[in-house]
């Protein structure tokens, strides 16, 4: 769970308006960069998403909790 959410929060780094946008990736792309398969990435993702972390949807992925992602346990 920490590489997924080491790579959003890179993804996802802050704008110069101080806000984070939304990343445009797939769950197969995710997959890819991380070596890791689709379903994986997937299981990993909807976990965030129920804990408030993410907001994710087709094609896309919004950090919501940078914080809480950082503090994910190694």
């Amino acid at each position: 769970p920490h590489r997924l959410a080491k790579q959003l929060l890179r993804l996802s780094a802050v704008d110069a308006k101080g806000q984070r946008p939304a990343i445009k990736v797939t769950q197969g792309e995710l997959a890819s960069m991380l070596g890791v398969s689709r379903e994986s990435v997937n299981k990993q993702l909807n976990a965030f998403a129920r804990g408030g972390l993410v907001q994710i949807s087709r094609g896309t992925v919004k950090v919501k909790d940078p914080e809480a992602l950082r503090a994910l346990p190694l």
